[in-house]
């Protein structure tokens, strides 16, 4: 009895898989094998091929028509992609970037280009089926060919990686300059920081403190950004301040392993700043702030507020921001936005993605996304 149950089920998984690899190959409108051609062809009975067709018709990818056929569906042409999103998407205090981009998704899949697949970043590392830890739905969706192509919201390390493109799924990450993927989207740090820092100085700064989340990986990346902050201060004439880097070495960030958001960062390492001058007689010793995540400002702000301080007491503040964000709502008429568009990078990804999905041989490894700078001061130019 359990052997006749472990074939019924191995023949209607060979059954799926062979009919999944026909409908992908396939083109809108195409007939499929017949049951008698599919009863030959893959030595199925027809409860067999009842089940199989059902799944298919219930997912949308298939047409039936009565005395005529199967037939391939117009919604089977779309391809279907795995988006890899960051665990903290539901809590409250981290950045808003994940849920933006898969609003972005939504409406590509509203206007019939792709159809998605959520997964959260909860890697498997007991009992899982394969020899690295992954999502477990997304491996078995990877391993059992259901996806075209995998989007990754922050890159998994190497050995995740070269196991997903071992099944020859292309995959797109976004990340920072340093990651660890071949085809990334770049948010351009570089580019961030210095038109931060440079239009603080323009704006009037003359002591400008830089509002790090990256200082908890003191990786070179990290010492990229602070060289970077250091060399534009040189060329606006600003002398660089070692104490005014803003930055996490405890690794309380749930991004280092911790448990605390970039918003309660934010709050903590402004508060642990404004302690420390407090004690050497300084309320507030900088007159310019870059932050380079909108969360951290977030926090930020609300410790200077609990200080009695802030931009109504000359400080100057630029700060990253995802366009069409609330994050920043109730500051943002006071700041300098260095904005991302969520659009942008989501269009980036498949910029990448797509031709990797068409096998073709000339494809971009890397896109830089820059800020767009917004609430300039009265007189300043744009560029």
């Amino acid at each position: 009895m359990r052997k006749s149950s472990s074939a019924r089920v191995l023949r209607h998984r060979t059954l799926k898989k062979e009919l999944g690899r026909l409908i992908k190959a396939g083109e809108p409108g195409e007939m499929l094998p017949s049951y008698t051609e599919m009863i030959r062809r893959y030595g199925v009975g027809q409860n067999t091929i009842d089940r199989v067709i059902r799944d298919f018709d219930n997912s949308g990818l298939i047409v039936r028509k009565a005395g005529k056929g199967i037939y391939i569906s117009q919604r089977a042409s779309r391809k279907t992609i795995g988006f890899v999103l960051g665990r903290d998407i539901f809590s409250g205090g981290h950045s808003p970037i994940c849920a933006m981009l898969m609003n972005q998704c939504r409406i590509r899949a509203k206007k019939g280009r792709e159809n998605f697949k959520f997964y959260l970043d909860l890697p498997e590392t007991t009992g899982t089926k394969t020899d690295v830890p992954l999502h477990q739905e997304l491996a078995d969706d990877i391993q059992n060919g259901h996806l075209d192509g995998v989007i990754l919201v922050w890159s998994y390390g190497p050995d995740e990686t070269a196991w997903i493109r071992s099944h020859h799924i292309p995959i797109v990450s976004l990340g920072a300059e340093g990651d660890v993927d071949a085809h990334s989207v770049i948010i351009d740090y570089i580019d961030l920081i210095s038109k931060g820092t440079s239009v603080l100085a323009a704006a009037g700064a003359k002591n400008v403190a830089l509002l790090s989340p990256a200082g908890f990986m003191r990786c070179s990346g990290f010492k990229r950004d602070i060289n970077i902050f250091r060399r534009t201060l040189a060329k606006q004439g600003l002398i660089f301040h070692p104490e005014f880097i803003l930055e996490d070495t405890t690794h309380r960030s749930i991004n280092a392993g911790g448990e605390m958001s970039n918003e309660e960062l934010g709050f903590e390492l402004m508060r642990e700043f404004l302690a420390f001058h407090a004690r050497k007689g300084r309320a507030l010793p900088i007159d310019g702030l870059l932050s380079q995540d909108d969360m951290y400002t977030r926090g930020a702000m609300a410790a200077l507020h609990q200080a009695s301080l802030g931009p109504d007491e000359g400080l100057l503040i630029a700060t990253h921001a995802n366009k069409g964000s609330s994050s920043l709502k109730s500051y943002e008429d006071h700041f300098i936005l260095l904005e991302i568009d969520p659009e942008e990078v989501v269009n980036a990804m498949f910029e990448l993605l797509e031709p990797m999905m068409k096998n073709l041989k000339t494809i971009p490894h890397k896109i830089h996304i820059k800020a767009h700078l917004r609430n300039l001061p009265a007189g300043m130019n744009p560029g």
